[in-house]
């Protein structure tokens, strides 16, 4: 299959590439490598898609929301487009569920790692590997609010799109409290992820493992380190699982960077509960360092019942005693996590098992989720699936619990 058209390879008059992303952190540095590569083939990027010759679309497919409003977004931005300017879609979504995307897109896709696609189907000597990439590309949103209040309505419910709209208000009110913030120097230490939970589509469109070898991150570390930049995001969908194909850990990695001399914190996402627990006291020995202030493990639910269907390979009282001795330990520590309602077979006493799992266990942000299964992932046929309207009732009830149980 063509992923990208002749005209990246042979048509170098065409200068302007607009660059579209409604996703993940990790979609946003794919899109920041492939913009700095585009800059070096002699592409001049532009903030209007009305003047853009190429424009690249990372669809986001992480849920059936996500996916209608990447969906959304394809007519909007070929509405928008001058003549004889070319559109590829790419990212996540193509890759999960393409026949979503067929039904509004019939051109060449690229996958969830468009670099190296690249780096095959373009006649440049650049070598990809050493494209860098630091900061993460801007979020775009083509759609206007009235026009993703109309997708959620029509491809959920009322109940949905209100619950929607609270946690994106909380967020913005919250963004200290995510693994990026505005003034992170990125570095993508991983892609991929080692486990395989039933609902998640991430080894589907990111696959196995795939770490960057500790002596190209420390290069990349130390160079933000020399441009006086003092925060830094360390960018994996599964941090905990960073370097087991190199013969390597996490702890490593992060024991080498605590070394450096400066003021500077590291932001630590995507820490699998199986890799905090296991590695408790190895964690809060670095920790020790107060390098890093922030840290994220993602319970999903107090279920131990629901933590079974998910495959998540924890209980939730084993993380729940490694993240209150963290929090002992660590009190101005900020602590994100996630939480899931509406999985298949949850009851409501599975539900109020993660309400009150968020009680006793209080974070700096809480990111709560409906669960809404992509055809590709084995959740999708469990039996007993939540109703749409059961599932946007806890939600709602869910964002609530995540508010008002933070960290004082």
């Amino acid at each position: 299959m063509t992923l990208i058209p002749d005209l990246i390879k042979n048509d170098l008059a065409t200068k302007y590439a607009y660059l579209v992303v409604n996703g993940c952190p990790d979609s946003r540095s794919d899109a920041a490598h492939v913009r700095e590569y585009l800059l070096a083939m002699g592409y001049a990027m532009t903030e209007w898609v009305e003047e853009a010759d190429l424009v690249l679309f990372f669809a986001c497919g992480l849920t059936c929301h996500a996916e209608a409003i990447s969906l959304a977004i394809v007519p909007k931005i070929k509405a928008r487009m001058k003549p004889g300017a070319q559109f590829i879609t790419g990212g996540c979504l193509p890759v999960i569920n393409p026949d979503a995307v067929a039904t509004v897109y019939d051109g060449p896709v690229f996958g969830a790692h468009p670099c190296p696609d690249l780096a095959d189907l373009t006649d440049s000597d650049l070598d990809m590997a050493a494209i860098q990439a630091n900061d993460l590309e801007p979020t775009r949103m083509p759609l206007n609010i009235l026009e993703r209040v109309a997708v959620d309505i029509r491809n959920q419910n009322l109940l949905f799109t209100a619950a929607k709209a609270w946690y994106t208000v909380a967020d913005l009110f919250h963004q200290d409290q995510a693994g990026t913030v505005p003034d992170s120097y990125a570095i993508q230490i991983a892609v991929g992820c080692a486990h395989r939970c039933s609902y998640c589509v991430v080894p589907i469109c990111r696959g196995r493992v795939r770490s960057k070898p500790i002596t190209r991150v420390l290069q990349e570390f130390d160079q933000g380190l020399a441009q006086g930049r003092t925060v830094f995001a360390l960018l994996a969908s599964d941090a905990g699982s960073y370097g087991r194909d190199l013969g390597t850990d996490l702890l490593h990695l992060l024991r080498e960077m605590i070394q450096r001399e400066g003021a500077y914190q590291i932001r630590l996402r995507n820490c699998h509960p199986r890799y905090t627990i296991d590695h408790l006291d190895e964690l809060m020995a670095i920790f020790e360092s107060g390098r890093i202030p922030f840290f994220a493990s993602t319970i999903q639910s107090g279920s131990n019942r629901i933590l079974g269907l998910m495959r998540r390979e924890y209980q939730a009282e084993e993380l729940e005693q490694a993240m209150l001795a963290i929090q002992e330990r660590f009190p101005q520590m900020q602590i994100r996590t996630q939480t899931m309602c509406g999985f298949p077979g949850e009851t409501e006493a599975d539900f109020e098992e993660t309400l009150d799992y968020l009680d006793r266990v209080r974070h700096d942000f809480v990111e709560a989720y409906m669960y809404q299964g992509e055809p590709c992932v084995s959740a999708t046929r469990l039996p007993d699936q939540i109703p749409l309207s059961v599932g946007s009732r806890r939600l709602l009830r869910l964002q609530w619990k995540a508010m008002t149980s933070r960290k004082r």
